[in-house]
């Protein structure tokens, strides 16, 4: 395996996971007020999906 490919793959992943993350606090903050609620939201399955296409 060459080096580039491991950088891009990391890359990659490093990309998504930001997406994700920001997409889980957008999530939170808004709705606040059930953040717990907000936390299983984000974990669902078909939410997460939806939501990284965007």
């Amino acid at each position: 395996m060459k080096l580039e490919t491991i950088n891009t793959r990391w890359g990659r992943l490093a990309a998504h996971m930001q997406g994700w993350a920001r997409c889980v606090m957008h999530g939170h903050i808004e709705r606040s007020g059930f953040f717990v609620a907000g936390i299983f939201r984000q974990l669902a399955p078909q939410r997460t999906k939806k939501c990284l296409r965007d």
